[in-house]
């Protein structure tokens, strides 16, 4: 007799599969018409591919910072795109891009006032991708699929952003089951051991119990940092630490938005951490500048 959780993997299978929902050949990337969309991390799953998306890299400024790929498999043009929010949204945009034809040549496209989303993101990745929690991202794709209204051609408008945030089932989807979010002063131990143990955030938390608690109505979930030690820039958010199964719920902005008020703030981003740059932008942080923080660049960004 296969188990509660054998149970729950096969059901959403059957119900992916109903969907059509399939990762290209079987191993990653959105198969879209002639396109594949996949994360930068896979690269090398595509060895037929691997030789041109390099060399068309070559092409891209120097500063441009993109995740996602799209690969035409009939002509090899590659186009490079940064996704602002690819781990923080379940539904993210596809923002600025450059595309790269086979002779060299660079078109830049900017992120238009209503940009395209991009939905079934688990597609873009593998089961082990670190960034977000890929079955929830599964899960996702199966419920709005049962709470699509059933209107002819509306498969065809989903892809605005403008028009997708307006279905009433995305109005208050951050958490179907939505609590106060707090901070407390103290952090419990029980949550304490729970993050350390975490392997993304263990070898960061050394010194959590220096943290606040993020608590959801009773319950612990993540822990935040902040400091107010430079009146200059104002207050300075630090690390924030969110238990995994509450990951991509909106957690860490709420708790934020809590800890800053109406405060000037300010807070340190690695150049590379995407994700947590889409999240400071919502807040209202701006880049500032990039200095030398702890033997590392970082880049500064503030709040007025």
């Amino acid at each position: 007799m296969p188990t509660f959780l054998q149970f729950l993997i096969e059901n959403q299978a059957a119900e992916l599969a109903k969907l059509k929902l399939k990762r290209y050949k079987g191993i990653v990337g959105k198969p879209m018409m002639e396109y594949v969309y996949f994360h930068k991390d896979y690269i090398d799953k595509f060895p037929e591919w691997k030789a041109n998306i390099l060399d068309k890299m070559a092409f891209l400024p120097k500063d441009f910072q993109y995740n996602t790929i799209r690969y035409n498999t009939k002509n090899g043009i590659v186009s490079f795109i940064n996704s602002p929010n690819f781990d923080t949204s379940d539904e993210p945009i596809s923002g600025e891009n450059y595309t790269v034809d086979n002779d060299g040549l660079l078109k830049h496209y900017k992120q238009p006032a209503n940009p395209t989303i991009w939905h079934h993101k688990w597609l873009w990745v593998q089961d082990d991708y670190k960034g977000f929690d890929v079955e929830r991202s599964k899960e996702r794709s199966i419920y709005w699929n049962k709470h699509l209204p059933d209107e002819p051609g509306i498969k065809k408008r989903i892809g605005s952003s403008a028009f997708w945030n307006s279905l009433d089932f995305n109005k208050n989807t951050v958490n179907e089951n939505d609590q106060a979010v707090s901070l407390r002063n103290s952090v419990p131990l029980e949550l304490q051991k729970e993050l350390q143990a975490d392997p993304e955030v263990g070898p960061f938390a050394s010194n959590i119990a220096d943290y606040d608690a993020i608590y959801v109505g009773d319950d612990p979930i993540g822990t935040i940092r902040i400091d107010h030690n430079r009146p200059d820039l104002g207050t300075k958010v630090g690390s924030i630490f969110i238990l995994p199964r509450f990951r991509g719920m909106g957690y860490a902005e709420k708790a934020i938005k809590l800890a800053i008020k109406n405060e000037s703030a300010y807070t340190f981003i690695s150049p590379h951490n995407q994700s947590s740059k889409a999240l400071f932008s919502k807040l209202g942080f701006q880049y500032n500048r990039a200095m030398w923080y702890d033997n590392e660049m970082l880049e500064v960004w503030t709040r007025d």
